[in-house]
Parts: structure tokens; C-alpha cells; sequence
């Protein structure tokens, strides 16, 4: 594919690597990782501190929970948020459900993530951690939050959907409006491809269909270059009993 893709002139390889390059690992000087949730599909890698954390908000959870207690368990507010479920999955004070959608827009039934991280209510030295998984609808949804609010995160942890979409220069606009956007306070710090799919190559660049990214602030957290290959010891498979796919360096 080498005809002229974007309205800046650049080919479709080009374009699309560009975009690769946002997810580039770096590792947190002087903290761990560490592995959140269920063994396989709901288990996420963090960063091991929660210093001076005023709450988390859980956008997408289904029938898996298993993140939200684990953080609930360290005394934290887990705000829940999942217009396809109907009832609240735990009888935890600390987990507060809506069945709101995470929606770009302010209507009836939904909340934006603006919202949800202003209702936290956070003191102005806390911070808060956002974890998001809802099948595609995070494009819009980021593109819409303003960097302000989301510099309120210390980390978000978020499941990336879609990126054989890259074909259309739409979708490939704001995945990399989405991704600078992020990367200009935050760095990524982990990567692990989600099994259920498979590799998808756009412009003869192999990418993963769907992508678990970890991001850092870098105004809470110091980061360099990182040697390592993914997945990393404490990853899992979300599917069990298939491979974990290879990621190796991740870096393009």
C-alpha cells in the first residue's frame, strides 16, 4: 500500500507506523509491576504504587470483577461503569455501580470520562486510576476527555480495539490524535496483546487486533529506556490453554 493515505501527504506504512511508535515501552525508575485481577481475561499489569490515590473508575466490567475488588481491597473507591449489565456484581461499599455508557457525549444513560473522574471528588494532591475496556467505543470516548482531567490519572490502564481498522484514514486520524494526546503527559509502560485475537498487518506491519496498554504519568513517575520483551513474567494469556502472542521489544 504506497499511495498517498493522510491529508499530510504521508503513505499508508508511514501513517500507520507513526501510530506504532506511540505505544513504545519505557520502564518507572525505582517501582515494580505488578498483576491486578483475574489470572487470565481481567487481570491487568500495573504499577505497584498507590500513594496518594483518591479513587479508581472501572468503565466496561461485564461479569468480571475481579479487578475492581482487588482494588477495592486496598481501601480504594471503585467507581463502576457498564450500561450492559443491570445490577451491581458485589455488595462491596467500597465498588459503587452505574449502568451508565461510557459515552463521548453528555446524554441520558451515559457518563463521559470528564465526568467520571470529576465525580470522584479527589483532593488536589490525589490522583486517580482509570481502567477501561469497552469494546471499541475508547477512541471516541478519549478523543472527546480533555488532558486536564485525564492528567488527574497517575495511571489508566486501557484494552485498545480494532486496529485493522487502520484501512480507514478516519479511524487511523484519531488513533493518532487519541495517542498523542495521551503520550503528551503520559508514557506508556507496559504492553500485552490480548489473545482472543490474533495479529492483524496493515501496510506489511504486523500489529496486535487488540492491545492492553499501561500508561504513567509523568508528572508522579520518572521513566527510561527498558530492555524488556513482552509478554513479561507476570502476564498472562486471556484465553487460557491458547499462547500468549509475542511482542517481543514492541518497538518500530
Amino acid at each position: 500500500m504506497t499511495e498517498r493515505y493522510l491529508a499530510y501527504g504521508e503513505d499508508a506504512q508511514s501513517a500507520f507506523l507513526r501510530l506504532a511508535r506511540l505505544f513504545e515501552p519505557m520502564r518507572v525508575k525505582g517501582l515494580n509491576k505488578i498483576r491486578v485481577g483475574s489470572s487470565n481475561d481481567g487481570g491487568y499489569v500495573m504499577l505497584d504504587d498507590f500513594r496518594d490515590v483518591g479513587g479508581a473508575i472501572s468503565m466496561g466490567v461485564e461479569t468480571n470483577i475481579d479487578w475492581d475488588l482487588a482494588i477495592a481491597a486496598r481501601g480504594l473507591i471503585v467507581r463502576q461503569f457498564d450500561h450492559t449489565v443491570d445490577h451491581a456484581l458485589s455488595a462491596d461499599p467500597l465498588i459503587q455501580f452505574a449502568p451508565l455508557k461510557v459515552s463521548a457525549i453528555d446524554e441520558p444513560g451515559s457518563i463521559t470520562m470528564d465526568q467520571a473522574i470529576e465525580d470522584l471528588g479527589m483532593q488536589p494532591n490525589e490522583a486517580a486510576i482509570c481502567k477501561i475496556d469497552i469494546e471499541g467505543d475508547e477512541w471516541p470516548v478519549f478523543e472527546a476527555a480533555e488532558i486536564e482531567r485525564l492528567a488527574r490519572c497517575s495511571q489508566i490502564i486501557c484494552e485498545l480495539h480494532n486496529f485493522s481498522a487502520a484501512a480507514d484514514p478516519v479511524w487511523l486520524e484519531r488513533a493518532l490524535k487519541v495517542m498523542t494526546k495521551l503520550r503528551s503527559r503520559f508514557d506508556v509502560f507496559h504492553v500485552h496483546a490480548n489473545n482472543w485475537d490474533d495479529f492483524t498487518t496493515f501496510a506489511n506491519v504486523p500489529f496486535p487486533e487488540t492491545l492492553e496498554v499501561s500508561l504513567g504519568n509523568r508528572a508522579r513517575y520518572q521513566f527510561e529506556e527498558t530492555d524488556e520483551r513482552f509478554p513479561i513474567e507476570i502476564d498472562r494469556p486471556n484465553r487460557p490453554n491458547f499462547a500468549d502472542l509475542h511482542l517481543g521489544a514492541f518497538r518500530f
